[in-house]
């Protein structure tokens, strides 16, 4: 189990860290409305795997160490999309309430994980 999990951050890390820096490696297609609409999909199953993480996280309130490795994970993801939407928006390419969203998702998760140190 231990070298799967490796395995897989070290996979999410690099493609997470291809798809920012050298997004066009990715989307690279002879149909760019179609590759981005792949990854739109995909993002959005990233997507939905965060919403089942705070979901699932509902039933570890009591488990500290669980709840704040959750609510960091959930910082970062905010803080990133925040960064990533308000860059998007100033071109233009995403509505401007995106980055509002997520940054006041990321302060209050940001928040609770200071809280959650602390104690």
């Amino acid at each position: 189990m231990k070298y799967l999990l490796i395995t897989n951050t070290v996979f999410c890390f690099l493609l997470a860290a291809i798809m920012v820096f050298v997004p066009q490696v990715v989307v690279n297609s002879p149909n760019p409305a179609a590759a981005t609409a792949a990854l739109a999909k995909a993002f959005g199953f990233a997507v939905v795997c965060v919403g089942f993480l705070s979901m699932f996280m509902g039933r570890l309130l009591e488990n500290k160490q669980a709840l704040l490795m959750g609510l960091f994970v959930l910082s970062v993801f905010h803080v990133g999309l925040a960064l990533t939407h308000l860059a998007n928006a100033l071109q233009g390419v995403v509505p401007n309430v995106l980055p509002f969203a997520h940054a006041l998702f990321s302060v209050a998760f940001i928040r609770f994980v200071l809280k959650e140190i602390k104690q």
